[in-house]
């Protein structure tokens, strides 16, 4: 703590006196301006420059007190001070003996001139070799003896207290740097470092370090810093030189700077027996919050080894606050009223969203086998599903981890599913704790066990090959007899676009995933720019591929524009008519494309030009059409599959990507006040998806005494806003049907054909509900013997049906209403 105060002894000199309250005093006598000249009273003047130069006009002339703690050689902690009267930079400060935690400075009295110290209320503690300055200066004052020649401790009273009955200036310096060193702390697993402490508008920032003895014990072993502007962990093993690149906090952990004028703040440095925890509290909103930073926990390298303990000897803490709690005290895990919980899940699966891979990706997976010597577990990465579907969604890779051996497969959904296409690889994984790395590479995968690459003869310089794109994976599934010590671990290569880049006057790549399918009578607005040294950009419109390619998803619309010599633009598609023989094909992974009609000519400025791009959602085609230029509309028909003889609706795209030498400045898709169908809503599977206990409601403005009948259909939907045999699925559709005064309910879904028809009749459904209107309850229900997901349909709480046939719950993207009455709630 630095305390700053206007000098008494050091005042304004005015020829060889010191002018003070209007008496003047001899400077030779009592100036003791010679001794100042020191980093305290430097310190003292910089803080004040920053104030009203009117108020603090003697700036120059404050000095300051400095109290802090030091460890001393014996492993004892020792209070000391330094003051502006004896020169800091030379190294001198006064320690006080016996003073662990507090002391108090008496400053003197009229009939006391000598400033002395005690502790706990006690006698006075004599300052080493203060008393023989103190009574030196006593015997020779009345002989002209110069105060300077005998400044000390004992002096600090006549330099703080003003003369008379002044009022005492002073200034507290909040936010100077605490610093804090706790030796000897008999860390173990499972307790945690309790911190709290008293910061203010001025806190900058705090500082965790916790150091081991022996090799690198100058090197932290685990250091965490927060900011105003965020934080970060760094760790390194305990004889590694190497510390990790860091683990970067969000933005929403940091400090309150400049927010509150004080409050107290709490962190927990948790220990579990391989990782660190933190969890920081704070008043936010008038209600005390508890976060755990980063979301999860940190593992340095080689965690499976255990942390150090018996190397950890001190920690230091350091930044701009006050402690509460000194030394803060360690502390077990409780298990009542939890003050700290480890991020272990034991459930015997979970699934994780993920954004689309990209390469250089690395997946972290680390896990403990209920029995080191026989289990087995997996991790897949799915494409569109959370978990192995027979024909939802796509599984782009599946790992088998046994102790002796892994083994890789994919597996794909388009007219039939491949099966049998596996590699083992033989690998001795007979581990009481795993750490399993996959870094996902352009064309295939490597893989890194606790440290150790896996056979490398058998996954050619440990890459698997892969199958699908990269891109396809946006879920990440891991099961098995198991606990896993927190969630996968994804890092994104940085410096890189998820969905390309766009670059003005280059080469750009951009694709924009939509918030919900595209739908007739949409219109999406694109506005672009081409250059002197512009030759060509296309626009492709998707079905379940950020990308075209080969081997997943469709283009339901390719539009290339040329725009060099030649001005012309052509519409095309591609389908997948036959996706085995397609995944088996060599070469490149870009698909042949299928052109509609002929080029026709855009007439666009090959000297380079500003335009906009409009494509309509039309009945039975995409009209295209250019502003600022004389274009006749191009309109191209939506595609058929020809094997089937069933045509895409607009509704199948979900990803439109631009390609080529243009800049793209907007894309944005607006929707007509009534769409088709006219009551729909989707589920956000990047929150959740549907889970048994989830209700879905329904609400029809009409009542079972209408006179004349009607049918109300709810459909559930996989990828898809209407019935359609090839695009997208029916999880459930739900058809009531009101005719001659009765109501029943007809039940199907459809997955490559017609499933699971039911027909019900309840007799309790009568006429004593006649002046209700409808009011469906669809509840996700969980049956535990097949572990499968049904619905549990009432109509104005009267039980009607458990449907149980369709598709998983967690399959249902949007939600659609079909009624020739008004649906008035969804």
């Amino acid at each position: 703590m630095l305390i700053c105060y206007p000098s008494t002894v050091a005042t304004h000199p005015l020829g060889t006196e010191h002018i003070i309250n209007g008496m003047s005093v001899n400077s030779e006598l009592f100036n003791v301006d010679g001794n100042v000249k020191n980093s305290l009273a430097k310190e003292c003047k910089e803080l004040l420059i920053g104030f009203s130069n009117k108020k603090y006009q003697d700036k120059a002339f404050w000095h300051g007190i400095k109290v802090y703690t030091v460890r001393k050689s014996d492993g004892t902690i020792a209070m000391k001070l330094s003051t502006s009267l004896v020169g800091q930079e030379h190294g001198h400060s006064f320690e006080i003996p016996q003073a662990q935690r507090q002391f108090i400075i008496h400053f003197g009295n009229e009939r006391e001139l000598f400033t002395y110290v005690t502790i706990d209320g006690g006698e006075p503690v004599e300052v080493e070799g203060e008393k023989a300055k103190r009574e030196a200066y006593k015997q020779l004052a009345p002989r002209g003896a110069r105060l300077k020649d005998f400044v000390g401790f004992w002096t600090l009273g006549l330099d703080v207290l003003p003369w008379m009955n002044h009022t005492m200036r002073l200034h507290v310096e909040r936010s100077c740097d605490c610093v804090m060193e706790a030796w000897n702390n008999k860390l173990e697993a499972n307790h945690l470092i309790h911190i709290r402490m008293l910061t203010s508008k001025y806190t900058r920032n705090v500082t965790f370090k916790l150091f081991t003895s022996g090799w690198k014990a100058h090197k932290a072993l685990m250091s965490f810093f927060i900011s105003c502007n965020g934080g970060v962990v760094f760790m390194r093993a305990a004889r590694e030189r190497h510390v990790n690149g860091g683990f970067y906090f969000d933005d929403d952990d940091h400090l309150d700077c400049g927010k509150n004028q004080s409050t107290q703040l709490e962190f927990r440095i948790a220990l579990t027996k391989y990782s660190y925890g933190i969890v920081m509290g704070r008043l936010k909103n008038n209600k005390y919050h508890l976060k755990r930073l980063y979301g999860e926990e940190f593992f340095p390298l080689n965690w499976w080894q255990g942390l150090p303990f018996d190397l950890m000897d001190h920690y230091k803490l350091s930044g701009e606050f006050m402690l509460l709690n000194d030394p803060p005290p360690v502390m077990p895990f409780k298990n009542i009223e939890k003050n700290y919980k480890p991020k272990m899940q034991t459930d015997r699966f979970n699934t994780f969203p993920v954004d689309n891979l990209l390469d250089g990706t690395l997946l972290t997976f680390r896990v403990r086998p209920h029995n080191p010597k026989n289990y087995t577990f997996n991790i897949s990465l799915l494409h569109n599903r959370p978990e192995e579907h027979p024909t939802i969604g796509k599984t782009v890779l599946k790992i088998q981890v046994y102790p002796n051996r892994l083994r890789l497969s994919s597996s794909f959904v388009e007219d039939k599913e491949i099966k049998d296409r596996f590699t083992d690889v033989p690998h001795n994984i007979e581990r009481d704790l795993l750490e399993l790395n996959i870094t996902v590479l352009r064309d295939g995968y490597k893989f890194i066990i606790n440290g150790e690459f896996v056979n490398s003869t058998k996954l050619n310089y440990f890459s698997y090959p892969a199958v699908l794109p990269l891109w396809a994976t946006n879920n990440v599934r891991i099961e098995g007899k198991i606990d896993q010590l927190g969630p996968p671990r994804v890092n994104m290569p940085r410096f890189r676009y998820s969905l390309g880049a766009n670059i003005r006057r280059g080469f750009t790549k951009f694709t924009k995933k939509l918030r919900s399918l595209l739908n007739y009578n949409d219109t999406i607005t694109i506005e672009v720019e081409v250059y002197n040294t512009s030759k060509y950009f296309a626009i492709y419109l998707m079905d379940e591929s950020l990308e075209p390619s080969k081997k997943i998803g469709h283009v339901v619309l390719a539009l290339y524009f040329t725009v060099d010599k030649a001005t012309l633009t052509q519409c095309g598609y591609h389908l997948h008519q036959n996706g085995l023989d397609e995944m088996e094909s060599n070469g490149s992974d870009f698909p042949n494309m299928t052109s509609f009609g002929y080029p026709v000519d855009n007439r666009l400025n090959p000297n380079g030009q500003k335009f906009i791009i409009t494509i309509k959602c039309e009945e039975k085609h995409f009209a295209i059409s250019l502003d600022e230029v004389d274009f006749v509309e191009l309109k191209c028909p939506y595609p058929t599959i020809e094997k089937n003889d069933v045509t895409m609706p607009p509704w199948a795209v979900d990803h439109i990507q631009i390609v080529g030498e243009v800049y793209v400045y907007t894309l944005e898709i607006t929707q007509p006040e009534i769409s088709t169908p006219q009551f729909w809503m989707g589920v956000d599977h990047t929150e959740a998806v549907l889970q048994p206990g989830d209700l879905i409601n329904v609400k029809i403005n009409k009542t079972l005494g209408e006179e004349r009948d009607f049918n109300v259909t709810v459909n559930l939907f996989y990828e898809a806003l209407q019935f359609h045999k090839k695009v997208g699925k029916t999880v459930m559709n739900m058809t009531f049907i009101y005719k001659k005064k009765n109501g029943t309910l007809y039940f199907t879904s459809y997955d490559n054909g017609l499933k699971g028809s039911k027909l019900c009749y309840n007799n309790t459904l009568d006429m004593t509900l006649a002046s209700q209107e409808l009011d469906f309850d669809i509840e996700v229900i969980l049956n535990k013997t097949t572990n499968t997901t049904g619905f549990e349909v009432t109509l104005n709480d009267v039980y009607m049906y458990t449907y149980m046939d369709g598709l998983p719950a967690w399959a249902v993207h949007y939600i659609t209403i079909c009624t020739v009455f008004e649906s008035r709630d969804l």
